[in-house]
């Protein structure tokens, strides 16, 4: 019996010694050390996917085809400007908040997001508009190009913003997640285009790997856990300082 006992002692020691080791491998996992470490390599992942992604249309593509990818990435490259800036400002409040009040400030993101749809939905709008003339200015035989590229001013409004609040609320492995799977959709949409015959419209592939990568961003937002403010609070949270 005493062996038995010893036998019983020993097992539950090694399983509590497992169940520590664990413990301590799924807090460096849910670290900003170790969400850090992984934003830089998925940074450099993502850097290989969009080099597979040009030197495979670059072998599979005629010159003209292969001259609206360029295009459309020229006019994705003008949008980053505002895109980051709307990102950086959404990180630098929600981090300020999030310093202030120890957890994630829903309100305020929701309240950016929401008038932002607005603005976001005039700009593709006033592109849809102009996508003749762009279409007659850059001498391109459809504006078709023009008008698949419409989505993205809302896309790419809407992914800073939500991006900026995973920035500011230091959910560096979701930022990293996202980054690979929109290089990643990218490349697999290029592909499936360009198998199927559809070498036209190869382009289309960089709004729809935004696209998904924003149904991504939706998915992993759901899961910030929140706690709702004040009234007092929700004002001053809601507003952005003059200076």
């Amino acid at each position: 019996a005493a062996s038995r006992d010893a036998k019983l002692l020993k097992k539950e020691e090694a399983s509590k010694k497992r169940g520590l080791h664990f413990q301590r491998l799924a807090d460096f996992v849910s670290s900003e050390l170790f969400g850090g470490g992984l934003l830089v390599f998925s940074s450099l992942l993502g850097n290989v996917f969009n080099y597979l992604y040009n030197a495979y249309l670059g072998r599979n593509l005629d010159l003209a085809d292969f001259g609206t990818i360029s295009l459309i990435g020229s006019f994705l490259y003008l949008a980053s400007v505002p895109f980051s800036a709307i990102g950086r400002s959404i990180t630098h409040k929600t981090a300020y908040l999030y310093g202030q009040h120890n957890h994630a400030v829903k309100d305020f993101w929701l309240h950016v997001r929401k008038h932002s749809f607005k603005y976001s939905l005039v700009a593709g709008l006033l592109w849809l508009l102009l996508s003749p003339l762009l279409a007659q200015f850059f001498r391109t035989s459809s504006i078709a190009p023009f008008v698949i590229f419409a989505p993205v001013w809302v896309i790419g409004v809407l992914s800073s913003i939500d991006g900026g609040y995973l920035g500011g609320n230091l959910r560096f492995t979701s930022i990293a997640i996202l980054s690979i799977v929109e290089a990643l959709s990218k490349l697999v949409f290029s592909v499936l285009f360009v198998v199927l015959g559809f070498h036209d419209y190869v382009y289309a592939a960089i709004p729809l790997s935004m696209g998904f990568a924003f149904l991504v961003q939706w998915f992993l937002l759901k899961r910030i856990k929140t706690s709702k403010l004040e009234e007092k609070d929700i004002k001053r949270a809601l507003s952005f300082p003059k200076r």
